[in-house]
């Protein structure tokens, strides 16, 4: 009679097998793991570095700016005070996992590249999530691109929208702080360093 059983266990060894991998596919790839970012040693964030579009869980862009104590509003208007060129999205959204819990990036910008930089018909498009931190900072998540300027999500590198958003905020990109291998390098095969800037503008109620 034990002989007779043998088969079943083995199908179901095999089920459970292809069970376990399944979920560990879905929810244990790097793509999906939360990281701890410290702004010093009182106060850090914990999100999944990558967003992902509002029905699906996918991985998609690699946040690459961290900003703590500004809000995205509070954000884009110190960039778009340095370069009027920027302007205010309202489609496409995405989400990010931060402090487990989802946010949207329900502020975003975009900007017209300069053609001759061998990309003709191109724009920066950064998208900037609000969450906050263990003490309950403010802190605004960016994940940014320079894409082609024809619909879709046709991405030509991350690093440059990056650094083109660095230099409005009146920054110099190589003097800033990083955090290093924050994402996988040349994500999706397009041009990033797997970095992102961590900046830092003190509240008002913070410097009294």
């Amino acid at each position: 009679m034990r002989f007779l059983f043998f088969p079943f266990r083995v199908l179901a060894y095999i089920g459970m097998m292809r069970l376990l991998l399944n979920v560990r596919s879905k929810h244990g790839t790097p793509h999906s793991r939360a990281k701890r970012i410290y702004l010093n040693c009182k106060d850090f964030l914990e999100l999944v570095p990558y967003t992902s579009w509002i029905h699906n869980r996918e991985a998609v862009d690699p946040v690459s700016m961290v900003v703590w104590g500004l809000t995205p509003e509070e954000l884009v208007g110190k960039i778009m005070h340095k370069d009027k060129s920027w302007h205010l999205i309202h489609k496409s959204y995405q989400s990010l996992c931060v402090q487990c819990t989802r946010v949207t990036s329900w502020t975003q910008i975009v900007k017209r590249a300069p053609d001759d930089d061998g990309h003709e018909g191109t724009r920066y498009h950064a998208r900037f999530f609000l969450a906050y931190s263990d003490r309950g900072l403010p802190v605004t998540i960016g994940a940014m691109h320079l894409e082609r300027d024809d619909g879709g999500h046709k991405i030509i590198s991350w690093d440059s929208a990056r650094e083109e958003v660095l230099r409005d905020l009146g920054l110099v990109p190589h003097m800033c702080r990083y955090v290093v291998e924050m994402t996988e390098p040349n994500w999706r095969k397009k041009p990033s360093d797997g970095r992102a800037v961590l900046l830092y503008f003190p509240r008002e109620e913070e410097k009294s």
